[in-house]
């Protein structure tokens, strides 16, 4: 369900490529802040 609704959000921001930069951008500070704290836990 949850990827059903993510496709629908990258199919509603498609249509406005200022969102669609601000998503790609948002997702790469959260992938880096989930690897950071992969890390972290690591120690």
């Amino acid at each position: 369900m949850a990827q059903e609704n993510l496709t629908m959000s990258f199919l509603a921001k498609s249509r406005n490529p200022e969102k669609l930069q601000m998503s790609k951008f948002f997702g790469l500070k959260v992938r880096i802040s989930l690897y950071a704290r992969f890390l972290l836990s690591q120690e």
